[in-house]
C-alpha cells in the first residue's frame, strides 16, 4: 500500500519583522515554532494510523483468507514522521498473539497520540505568551 499519510514539508526561510521601533529582525521563533507544530500533527497523523489498523486487524481478525497490516514509522531528516502500511506474515503467531499483539499497538498509539497533542497544547501556550509579551 502507498503511504496512508503525507508529512508536509518544513519550510525553514528566513524571515524578518518590523517591530514597533521599525527596525527588523528575525522571526525565527515563529519557524520553531511552526516546525514544532509540523513534526506534533506528523506524530498525530502517525498515531491514529496506527490505532486505525490495529482496530481494522482485530475487526478482520477472523476474516477467512485476512491478511493483517502492520504500520511501519520512519523518523524523516527534516522532522516527523512518515507513516507506510505493509502486509504482515501472519503464519508465524498463533492468532492470540495477534490479538495481545493488536492491543498492545492500540495502547502504544493512545499514548503516541496523547503525547504528541500535549507539545501542540504546549506550543499553543508558548505562543500566546509570547504574544502577551509582544503586545
Amino acid at each position: 500500500m502507498s503511504d496512508f499519510m503525507e508529512h508536509p514539508k518544513v519550510l525553514h526561510q528566513s524571515a524578518e519583522i518590523a517591530d514597533s521601533s521599525g527596525s527588523l529582525r528575525c522571526a525565527g521563533s515563529i519557524i520553531a515554532m511552526n516546525s514544532t507544530l509540523s513534526i506534533a500533527m506528523s506524530g498525530l497523523n502517525a498515531a491514529s494510523t496506527r490505532l486505525n489498523v490495529s482496530a481494522h486487524n482485530i475487526a478482520n481478525s477472523q476474516t477467512a483468507g485476512f491478511k493483517r497490516q502492520q504500520v511501519e514509522q520512519t523518523a524523516l531528516a527534516e522532522g516527523g514522521v512518515s507513516v507506510t502500511l505493509d502486509s504482515a506474515d501472519t503464519a508465524q503467531a498463533a492468532p492470540l498473539d495477534n490479538l495481545v499483539g493488536d492491543l498492545v499497538e492500540q495502547m502504544v498509539a493512545a499514548y503516541e497520540f496523547k503525547a504528541n497533542l500535549k507539545v501542540i497544547q504546549t506550543q499553543q501556550d508558548l505562543l500566546g505568551q509570547w504574544l502577551d509579551t509582544r503586545a
